[in-house]
């Protein structure tokens, strides 16, 4: 995991399960490798989305974690695909479940709420399942396959007072696993360089500052009007905030691994000035999810000044990168080519 500056940082549970498996796999921290995308997604106030979802798209990050880290990210939405034949063949799988069907879990029968975990083995002729579920309270050991295949099958049906956020999207045995396809750790001056020259354009081309500004007027908008009738925009914001941190907290570790091996003291010292960020970020996060049950009249304020507090430390390390590394589209990486 990223060493993070706050323990409030938490990063949607799909990261950080590919940080656990892919640390498994390779001799040394892997976290960096997962901080390839620098941007921030537009706001829509009516999305829904789930607490494993990311606002960019998960076809959209596989496709930068190859070109960043030569790391291959197989997924399926839908369930068409046997995510247990990879699981018997040696290969751990994230899937997606409802600790409603997990004996293990203290919500066990009591609430419907969404995340997921890592199945590591499978036992088909007896029935078992070897996992590894990092939401607290932490639990690896064994399950039996019943109650994780009604796990990945539920509809997780939406009681906002008992799960405000992680509920009501239907699961549909969706499953994620990496694999490498080239080492994935950068090896000279050129390849970090590279590497932060592509996420630099990438954040300036899609107006990330903008957008920040935008989810910034949709969040205290929806704080300023009655619960009533904003619930759902708060809900939004809650989610889409809680993912947006969890990818900036990979960028993080990418930041500090970059500064470390160029031996940049000033980089560092304005990525610390910029991981600020994640903690008002992450303020903002739980007052939207307080929200959604509770209302307060200076939740608007506080959140407005935190966001703009955020939005300037994004300005400041965007300059800054920019022009260190001059901007180039970031370069594919092909078997057997410079890795990441």
């Amino acid at each position: 995991m990223p060493d993070f500056a706050s323990s409030r940082i938490l990063v949607p549970s799909t990261l950080r399960n590919l940080n656990i498996i892919l640390d498994a796999i390779v001799d040394r921290p892997s976290a960096p490798c997962l901080g390839c995308v620098w941007g921030f997604a537009e706001f829509d106030p009516s999305s829904t989305a789930a607490e494993f979802d990311l606002p960019c798209g998960w076809r959209f990050y596989a496709q930068k974690l190859l070109n960043f880290a030569g790391i291959q990210l197989d997924y399926a939405e839908d369930g068409r695909d046997n995510a247990y034949d990879r699981v018997e063949l040696g290969q751990s799988i994230i899937a997606a479940v409802d600790s409603y069907y997990l004996p293990y879990r203290p919500a066990w029968q009591r609430v419907h709420s969404a995340r997921t975990l890592i199945v590591d083995r499978l036992a088909i002729d007896t029935g078992m399942a070897d996992i590894i579920d990092v939401w607290m309270p932490e639990y690896a050991g064994p399950i039996e396959l019943s109650d994780l295949d009604h796990a990945r099958n539920s509809h997780v049906p939406e009681n906002i007072e008992r799960e405000p956020l992680y509920a009501g999207i239907p699961l549909r045995e969706r499953w994620w696993t990496v694999a490498l396809v080239v080492d994935p750790l950068i090896r000279n001056h050129s390849g970090v360089m590279s590497r932060l020259s592509g996420l630099v354009s990438d954040a300036m081309s899609a107006n990330t500052l903008g957008r920040m500004a935008k989810f910034r007027h949709g969040a205290v908008e929806a704080l300023s009007r009655p619960l009533a009738i904003s619930g759902g925009a708060r809900r939004a914001a809650a989610l889409q905030l809680r993912a947006e941190i969890g990818l900036r907290a990979y960028l993080y570790a990418f930041f500090n691994f970059a500064s470390a091996a160029l031996d940049d003291q000033l980089f560092a010292a304005e990525v610390c000035l910029w991981s600020r960020q994640l903690d008002e970020l992450s303020g903002v996060r739980d007052l939207l999810i307080k929200s959604v049950a509770f209302d307060r009249p200076e939740y608007a304020q506080l959140a407005d000044r935190a966001l703009r507090s955020a939005e300037g430390r994004e300005r400041r390390l965007t300059q800054f990168v920019d022009e260190r590394c001059p901007q180039q589209a970031p370069d594919s990486i092909r078997a057997g080519g410079e890795s990441c």
